[in-house]
């Protein structure tokens, strides 16, 4: 494990950011999405694949204060991405529906 918690959240946002557009990819075009729902689904994805992340950091790691600072490294970096990336959408609508998914999940 890389024993510098803030590293270690950006080491897992950057594979975040090279395979969820991936996997999106993936779900796409297997034809399962209902029509008129992409952008939708596209949002929901998004919150639940950097959820997955967290939850890994917290199996790995546990609830300390290194894994909290884990996990706002990976937000940070994500969120610095998402700001800057043409095709994701309103960012503050991003971090407001993620943190609605992240109290339901």
């Amino acid at each position: 494990m890389i024993a510098d918690p803030a590293r270690r959240g950006r080491e897992l946002a950057a594979f975040f950011l090279r395979l969820e557009p991936a996997l999106w990819a993936d779900v796409v075009t297997s034809g399962l999405l209902p029509a008129g729902r992409e952008a939708d689904a596209r949002a929901e994805w998004a919150c639940l694949a950097l959820h997955a992340c967290v939850r890994g950091l917290v199996a790995a790691g546990g609830f300390g204060e290194d894994n909290r600072r884990a996990v706002e490294a990976l937000h940070a970096e994500v969120d610095a991405a998402w700001r800057t990336a043409p095709d994701t959408g309103d960012p503050a609508g991003r971090r407001t529906l993620g943190e609605a998914r992240y109290e339901e999940y």
